[in-house]
Parts: C-alpha cells; sequence; structure tokens
C-alpha cells in the first residue's frame, strides 16, 4: 500500500512541475505543455491530499510532496489568498482620499443586448454601485438605433462622465470601451489582428491632478467555444461520453487561442514598454495566473489580485462547469495597491473585478 501512495504522489508531484514549467513555455515553442497549465488547481489539490496522508502517516517522505508544492509559490499565491475578505465599499470609505479606482468588466455584450433585459440592467446596477473612476469592459456593445441598448448613453449617465474611448471592432456595436471621470489626453489601438472581432487592445493617458498615467484594456484570444461544445465536455468530465471527435476540434481550438494570446502578449508589452507614464493592464486574458500568457504579462508587474486579493480561490469565470481566474489588474511599478474586489454577482458570464490603488509621488 505504501509503494503504491508513494508511486501516485510522485506522479502528482512530475504533473504538478510540469504545470509550472508550463507558465514559462512559449506555446509556439512548444504548445502540449500550455495544456497542462489549466490543470495546475486540480493537481495541487490532489498533491495537497497525499501530503496530508503521508503527514498522517508521519512518513518522511512527505517531504516530497511538500518541496513540490514550494517551488510553485509564485502560482500558489497567484491563485490562492489568504487576505482577510474584503467587502465592497464606496470609494470615500478609503483612508487614501487621491485614491483611484479602476475596474475591469466583461459585460458580455449586455447579455446580448436585449435579450436577456434583466441581466443587462443587473450589470448597470453593479457598475452604479462601484462607481469606479476608470472602468474597462470587454464585449462591449452600444447601439444608437431605436428599441436598442445604447450602454454609451446609459454609463454617461450613470459614471457622471463624458471621457470615454469606445471602439466598434465589429462594426455592428461590439467592441471595446474604457470610461474615465478624468480627462482624456491620448488614446490608441494595438490592433491584434485585421479580422474585425472582439479579441484586441485599447488604451488610454488619463490626466489626474496635473500627472499622466496609462489604462491598457486587454481582451486575450478566446477559445470560442460553442454551448453544444460545453455541453460535451461537461458530460465528457462526468463520464457520461466517451465520444473523442469533439475533443479533438475542442483541442484544437485551445491550441489556437494559447498560440494567438503568446503573440498578442508580445504586442501589449512592446507597446507598454515605450509608455513615458505609470500603467496598468487589466481585461480578461482567458488564461488562469498559471498560464504562459498571465506568467509573461506579469513580468516586472505586480498583481492586484496578489498584493490584496481575498477568498481563498479566486473565480471570475462562471460558466457552466467553467471556473476559472482569467480577469486580471496589474500594475507597472510605483503604485500601491489599497484593496482587490472581485463582485461575486451573475449579471454576466464574468464577475467584475476592480482594484482601489494610489500612484507613489516619485511616480508621477
Amino acid at each position: 500500500m505504501n509503494k503504491i501512495l508513494r508511486l501516485f504522489t510522485v506522479l502528482s508531484c512530475i504533473v504538478l512541475l510540469l504545470t509550472y514549467l508550463a507558465g514559462h513555455i512559449d506555446p509556439r515553442s512548444f504548445w502540449p505543455l500550455a495544456f497542462i497549465s489549466l490543470a495546475y488547481v486540480p493537481v495541487l489539490l490532489i498533491t495537497f491530499l497525499f501530503l496530508f496522508i503521508l503527514t498522517l502517516q508521519r512518513s518522511w517522505f512527505a517531504l516530497v510532496p511538500l518541496c513540490c508544492i514550494l517551488l510553485g509559490w509564485s502560482n500558489l499565491t497567484n491563485s490562492f489568498s489568504l487576505h482577510k475578505r474584503a467587502l465592497m465599499e464606496p470609494k470615500s470609505a478609503l483612508a487614501d482620499s487621491s485614491a483611484i479606482r479602476v475596474m475591469t468588466y466583461n459585460v458580455h455584450f449586455f447579455n446580448e443586448a436585449t435579450q436577456d433585459p434583466e441581466n443587462s440592467l443587473g450589470v448597470f446596477s453593479i457598475i452604479n454601485r462601484i462607481q469606479p473612476d476608470v472602468a474597462c469592459f470587454q464585449e462591449f456593445y452600444s447601439d444608437t438605433r431605436p428599441n436598442k441598448l445604447n450602454s454609451v448613453d446609459s454609463l454617461k449617465r450613470i459614471l457622471h462622465t463624458t471621457n470615454f474611448h469606445y471602439v466598434d471592432f465589429s462594426k455592428q456595436g461590439s467592441g471595446m470601451a474604457i470610461f474615465a471621470k478624468y480627462p482624456i489626453v491620448a488614446k490608441g489601438i494595438i490592433p491584434f489582428s485585421e479580422d474585425h472581432d472582439g479579441n484586441q487592445c485599447i488604451y488610454v493617458d488619463l490626466l489626474k491632478n496635473g500627472h499622466t498615467f496609462r489604462i491598457y484594456a486587454v481582451h486575450l484570444e478566446s477559445i470560442r467555444l460553442q454551448q453544444y461544445q460545453l455541453n460535451y465536455m461537461s458530460k465528457f468530465i462526468k463520464g457520461k461520453t466517451q465520444k473523442l471527435r469533439p475533443s479533438k476540434k475542442i483541442g484544437g481550438q485551445l491550441r489556437r487561442a494559447f498560440l494567438e494570446r503568446a503573440h498578442q502578449v508580445d504586442l501589449v508589452r512592446a507597446h507598454a514598454a515605450t509608455s513615458p507614464y505609470p500603467y496598468l493592464i487589466c481585461g480578461d486574458f482567458n488564461d488562469p495566473p498559471s498560464s504562459y500568457a498571465f506568467n509573461q504579462m506579469a513580468k516586472g508587474m505586480q498583481s492586484t489580485y496578489k498584493e490584496k486579493g481575498s477568498g481563498l480561490y479566486a473565480v471570475t469565470l462562471h460558466k457552466g462547469f467553467l471556473r476559472y481566474q482569467i480577469d486580471h489588474i496589474l500594475t507597472s511599478p510605483g503604485w500601491s495597491v489599497l484593496s482587490h474586489i472581485i463582485v461575486a454577482e451573475k449579471a454576466s458570464d464574468h464577475y467584475p473585478v476592480y482594484t482601489d490603488l494610489s500612484l507613489s509621488t516619485s511616480s508621477k
């Protein structure tokens, strides 16, 4: 029995080490490892289970899973937090009156615009309660035609601002947007492709009290899973189907997305390196903290979740059985993170994420 336990412990440790490696190997060089990065959390929990059993047995072999877990400390702190749970509160309650509240939110086209008006109103209600100084939206939608959702006008009223950068990539109302309560002194686009899809990057330079900072809003490559594929994956995981053909197509979509995201991260990082101002990169990365895309984007930056996040395991995507942290906010050096809140309310298939920040005097 002990030999079998040790064998499975070693196997779980090997896979766990591979998940660490996957976060630093470019999928364009070796794409199969990118799939393993998605297994980080379940493999970590299995390894913890073996550690617990071996510890109960007072076996020296417990050091093996313990060392493997500690080797991935960065992954662990990016995915889990032991900070005291923070509650959503008005910005006026913050001790630092100069703080900047930044939100990122994939609003899922406000639930297909008018198809789900109740949840569309829920999205606006959440934004109204958060009252961010800067709001970055992915899968944004706005239409000025009669009986359509003019979300630009709605958000101007809710946020009491006329400062926004909205790019309609589809030419049919859907795209990305940044709204700000500060003057926009410059704005632009980092195009990922010419396909006119929603996976792009936009940015604004904002002026606050005589100091300028930059906000990048990103939406990295989507996997583009259809509902029937999600249903298949759910059945496959539960052992209710053994058909492999659908899984091959899903695997191909994942592979394409891994490769595209690696390229997109390079584009954003190269542009950010030229920024004359302190900056934030926030948005829907479509990848968890264990991924190559996240680790590359976060190099030399700090994750607001890692600094101040609360809740043992962070989830920002809740779609069927999918539960991942894929919406992130990263800061360049010079920012102090005061809070990081995930608002777990299901008005979209993503939860909104916001952070309160202050910029050090030396960085201004």
